[in-house]
């Protein structure tokens, strides 16, 4: 039986920052991470300290692998800094919590929009399917509601991917959406358009699509929502290599991006 005391040792942590932690979504492995990091350092009243990745590993109980991502989104969420080389590198706990940078939460798509999507607006039935993919908010819910009183112009059409039965053109709404999703965060997270490589591009997208699905329904609104939260997580992540965000590199990292997002 545990029978933890005080006068073995404890740990000192502002409440006001311990409540600030308690309101900030962290994705399991990382905070497994973010607690030795932590007790390394305030456990031992110090700022910083220098960590080996076997520490880190026998810990947590993580894989050398898991704890890296790890570092890598405790960096990029501005929960943590570090500075070193191969020789060693060195942690410390970023404490301006003003700083940080949250995931997003998980929004599930309300009940009211979903009945009322199935009583026959057409229009809005589309437009339901788009904002659940191109976003995880309800604020974009209702002003994407707001915009379908007006009539669709054609660049709100999908783009045509390929020909059905008997020479007819076919389109596929999903990958119309990402796309649009995709160069919407592009242009607020740089400021300028994506340059979109339609060939090597476009393959991706669909196999990015058949990976988000899992053999789930197109219309299935819980694979949307996770492929926008995996997207707006790649967007916040600064340490993606020379490629820079593309949606090469998005491909490469989908298991990685779906894992950190499900936590």
């Amino acid at each position: 039986m545990a029978n933890p005391q005080l006068e073995n040792g404890y740990l000192r942590i502002a409440n006001e920052l311990w409540e600030r932690w308690a309101k900030t979504r962290v994705p399991g492995c990382a905070e497994q991470v973010l607690k030795v990091i932590i007790r390394q350092t305030y456990g031992f009243n110090k700022k910083s300290d220098r960590i080996a990745l076997s520490q880190l590993s026998e810990d947590t109980g993580m894989a050398k692998p898991h704890i890296l991502r790890a570092i890598r989104l405790l960096v990029d969420m501005n929960l943590i800094a570090k500075k070193g080389n191969e020789k060693g590198v060195t942690y410390w706990f970023n404490k301006d919590y003003d700083t940080w940078k949250p995931l997003p939460k998980k929004v599930t798509l309300p009940k009211k929009v979903i009945t009322v999507a199935k009583e026959g607006n057409e229009t809005l039935s589309k437009k339901v399917t788009t904002v659940a993919l191109l976003g995880t908010t309800k604020d974009i819910l209702k002003d994407t509601l707001k915009k379908n009183t007006t009539k669709d112009t054609s660049a709100d059409k999908p783009p045509i991917v390929g020909k059905g039965k008997k020479g007819k053109k076919e389109t596929d709404p999903d990958h119309a959406n990402f796309v649009k999703f995709w160069h919407d965060k592009y242009e607020e997270q740089f400021g300028r358009k994506y340059q979109m490589e339609s060939g090597k591009d476009g393959i991706l997208i669909g196999k990015m699509l058949h990976f988000a699905r899992n053999g789930r329904p197109s219309d299935n609104e819980e694979w949307k929502t996770e492929l926008a939260g995996m997207v707006d997580l790649f967007f916040r992540t600064s340490n993606v290599g020379v490629a820079g965000h593309t949606i090469g590199t998005f491909y490469y990292r989908r298991h990685e991006l779906r894992e950190a997002w499900n936590e």
